[in-house]
Formats: C-alpha cells, sequence, structure tokens
C-alpha cells in the first residue's frame, strides 16, 4: 500500500467515532418491518385458503350425480307426505330435471326457477363470449322460451351458505316476485315472522266464521284445529329455504382451486421457516 493510502486511511480511522462503532456493531441485521411482512403473508395465505374451502371441499367430493328427479313432482311427494322435504345436498354434484319460469340475466350467465320447488338455476349464456355491441346486434333473448324444458347436471348450493356474490340475485327475486329467502332472517325474526302469520290465519279463521251463513257455521268451528292451523301456515310459508344449481359445474372443474392453494401453501411454508430463523436470530442477539 501506498504512503498515501495509508495517510488516508489513517485520517479516516481518526475521523469515525468508536462510540458510532460500537452502536453500529450492536445494532440487529434484519429489520424489524421483516417479521411483520412475513406474518401478514402468513395471515393472507390462511385467509384464501379458508374463502376456497368449500370450493377444495368440492373437488374432493364424488363426481357421480346425485340425481334428485323431477323438480314438477315435488308438491305431490309433498302433499301426500307433510313432512316430506326435498334432499338437497349442499355443495354437491345433483342432476335433475324440470320446466323453467322466472328468467333473469347477467353478463355471463342466465338464472331461471324450476316449477315445483324453490331450485334456481344458473346456466351460462350462450352468447357469454361476445361484446356488447355483438350482443345488440342479434336482439334481445327471446322471452318464450319458458316452455322448454330443462335437463342437466351441476353444483348444488344452499341459499343460506351460498357466496356473498349472490345477495344481489335473492334481492332480484325478492324485489320482482316478493320471495321471502330464509337465509336473509335469522331463526328469532322468522320464530316472530310465524307468529304473526299465525295470529293473521287466526283473525281471518274467525272473520271467515263469523261471516259465514248459518248453515255453513254449522260445518265450521270458531277456532281452527292445531293441525289445521299448522296446515294453513305450511300452505304459505313465511320463508322458503332455496337452492341454486350451478349447471355444468363438476367436482373436477375446481382443480385450479387445488393448485392454486398447494402454491399458496408452499409459500407459506417458506415464509414460517424464514419467520422462524428470523425469531432464533433475535433471541440469539440478545
Amino acid at each position: 500500500m501506498s504512503q498515501q493510502s495509508q495517510n488516508h486511511t489513517k485520517h479516516i480511522q481518526e475521523e469515525l467515532d468508536p462510540e458510532l462503532l460500537e452502536l453500529a456493531a450492536a445494532a440487529p441485521r434484519d429489520s424489524v418491518l421483516r417479521p411483520i411482512l412475513m406474518l401478514m403473508v402468513l395471515v393472507l395465505g390462511v385467509f384464501i385458503i379458508k374463502d376456497w374451502q368449500e370450493e377444495l371441499a368440492y373437488y374432493f367430493s364424488s363426481s357421480e350425480p346425485i340425481e334428485l328427479g323431477q323438480v314438477s313432482d315435488f308438491p305431490d311427494k309433498a302433499a301426500s307426505d307433510p313432512d316430506w322435504r326435498p334432499e338437497i345436498p349442499h355443495n354437491r354434484y345433483v342432476s335433475l330435471t324440470g320446466i323453467p319460469i322466472r328468467r333473469s340475466l347477467s353478463k355471463q350467465y342466465k338464472y331461471f326457477k324450476l316449477i315445483g320447488g324453490e331450485i334456481y338455476i344458473e346456466a351460462p349464456r350462450d352468447d357469454a363470449n361476445l361484446s356488447e355491441m355483438e350482443r345488440i346486434q342479434q336482439g334481445e333473448p327471446k322471452g318464450d322460451t319458458d316452455r322448454s324444458y330443462f335437463e342437466g347436471a351441476g353444483r348444488a348450493l344452499s341459499f343460506s351458505a351460498m357466496p356473498k356474490r349472490y345477495a344481489s340475485l335473492r334481492q332480484y327475486y325478492q324485489t320482482r316476485y316478493a320471495i321471502r329467502f330464509c337465509a336473509d332472517y335469522e331463526p328469532r325474526e322468522i320464530a316472530q315472522l310465524e307468529e304473526q302469520r299465525k295470529e293473521l290465519a287466526l283473525k281471518v279463521w274467525k272473520k271467515t266464521y263469523e261471516e259465514a251463513p248459518e248453515e255453513e257455521k254449522a260445518k265450521m268451528t270458531p277456532e281452527p284445529s292445531q293441525e289445521k292451523l299448522q296446515e294453513l301456515i305450511t300452505e304459505n310459508p313465511v320463508c322458503v329455504d332455496a337452492w341454486l344449481i350451478q349447471e355444468g359445474k363438476k367436482p373436477g372443474d375446481h382443480l385450479w382451486y387445488v393448485i392454486l392453494s398447494g402454491v399458496f401453501a408452499a409459500f407459506m411454508l417458506v415464509d414460517l421457516i424464514f419467520l422462524i430463523r428470523w425469531v432464533a436470530r433475535a433471541v440469539r442477539g440478545r
């Protein structure tokens, strides 16, 4: 090293404060922001995978559809057995047939209800890939296709457990057709509505009895029996349990959820290892 370089190095060492050098040596190498970011990655990964848990469960469910039969037969089955209810499993692959009514459209899907039950179908639009201009040129879909017959299979979702993005669909049918879905009410609210319905049924029965001719009144009672009262309420329930069938959605179609969840899980594992190492270094540095 030349004499000039030695003099320059010596000059720098003389200018450095020994106390600053001790602080620099004692300062932690890792920023405190690093573990915070690692924790945020873990929380985000857990949130995403938890949000996809139903999609993941559907992927691992049976690919053999559960046959629900003809939906228009549901009222006859309920009439012959008052305790009968359609056994529609949530988040499973099902097949069914029925006659569509009450159609509506979104940009990607068409929706309709099947006669005989509170079952709604979500089916891809035939013109889903067209632009707005192309759709305008083709004209609006025909509205007289309600007489067509539906036969298909898809993923069944209970309205009470379906994703929140379908809230607008429930709201549309509530507003347009005055349908009350039980998914929008708490059990306490449903009990209150049932009590109000019972009081209204009693009032209507009493008024009908009082205004009936004597010969008809002789065949009636001043108040309905408990069985008759329950029958009146059951015929017109305060709210309905409903299901959405996503036509064509098979369990195997959710493979991407499994792949992406695996990728997120791998990132989370690596992130957790780095977090543990950071904590270990911080403990040793104390």
